[in-house]
């Protein structure tokens, strides 16, 4: 595919590092890039400057299949799997300049790929709603399969938050390729929730559940359970359970999906949808006890609350909901 000069010179920046928002790479670092897609150069006297180096055969590159590898390449997830989101930051940079040649790069399950704007997206990563349901915030429940009925507890909770959860013992078809199914939920999910049980840390797949989260720069909640957090789960926050009810762990988990900064406005959506679905008023002060937490939103977000709570006689009936305390009238 062609890209226009402007997008060269920027991908120029990133290959030689020159513009800092990349690793630097030396002449022989860029001679050795380069002939890794196929060109046979050797670095030596005479070279000409990193930066006409890198231009130059980007130029050649144009219009060919290089381009498409040489882009792709620069933004393959691993390069960044340390630091995911610079990674996240560059890619949705190149996009900016890209749209102007009407394409686009898409994230893949295990890559990106380059396309054009007017193609659809890839049909591995158009996976949403399959794995999670429409208007609800998609959670990935890593856990130990011991764990497995807590898990589902947990599960059964979040969704009365709007919360759809991927349990893999419970949500996979007995006649479908259950590693496959796992990766899609990965790579649609909205965040990771990670339950240390006893010898979470100890397991293959967990591990490597929290590995492609954090990779893919994905939040990562962990609930104490038993261990406590190791390696990349550390680096993100951690609660410890009030109760072993699964109730209060899940509304723990969702209190602080709805405020932090890479989950809130997809919880608060969820949420917000999700009060336009209970049942009695029961539901209603139950949902209204984490409303609190939330201390700003977006218009378009409280605009949602609004009509949820207009269309549900059991939410603009509640108590809790028309500034009385829960199961008292004001």
């Amino acid at each position: 595919m062609k890209v226009s000069h402007p997008t060269i010179e920027y991908l120029t920046g990133i290959i030689t590092g020159d513009s800092k928002k990349s690793e630097y790479r030396s002449g022989s670092q860029l001679v050795d890039f380069f002939n890794s897609l196929g060109e046979d150069d050797i670095y030596g006297q005479g070279f000409p400057s990193r930066s006409s180096y890198a231009q130059s055969k980007l130029e050649k590159f144009n219009n060919t299949e290089k381009m498409n590898k040489t882009i792709e390449y620069c933004f393959y997830p691993l390069h960044f799997i340390e630091d995911p989101k610079t990674g996240e930051s560059l890619l949705d940079e190149m996009n900016q300049y890209l749209k102007y040649d009407n394409l686009k790069l898409v994230r893949t399950m295990k890559s990106v790929k380059l396309m054009r704007l007017d193609d659809n997206i890839l049909s591995d990563t158009n996976t949403e709603n399959k794995i999670f349901n429409k208007d609800t915030f998609g959670l990935f429940i890593s856990h130990r399969d011991g764990f497995k009925k807590e898990a589902n507890q947990i599960k059964e909770n979040l969704r009365f938050y709007g919360i759809s959860s991927f349990v893999a013992h419970e949500d996979i078809e007995p006649n479908e390729e259950w590693i496959k199914e796992i990766e899609k939920a990965l790579f649609s999910m909205d965040a990771l929730l990670a339950l240390l049980s006893d010898g979470f840390f100890s397991s293959i797949w967990t591990n490597q559940e929290v590995g492609f989260a954090y990779g893919r720069g994905t939040f990562i909640l962990s609930v104490r359970l038993g261990e406590d957090p190791k390696g990349f789960v550390g680096k993100f926050q951690a609660l410890r359970p009030k109760s072993g009810l699964a109730n209060d762990i899940a509304e723990q988990i969702v209190s602080c999906l709805l405020v932090h900064s890479q989950t809130k406005q997809k919880m608060q959506y969820a949420y917000f949808t999700a009060l336009a679905n209970t049942t009695n008023y029961v539901e209603s002060e139950r949902w209204a006890k984490l409303l609190p937490f939330i201390a700003s939103s977006t218009i378009e977000l409280v605009n949602i609350l609004i009509n949820s709570y207009n269309k549900n006689s059991q939410a603009y009936d509640s108590y809790a909901l028309n500034g009385g305390r829960q199961g008292k009238k004001n």
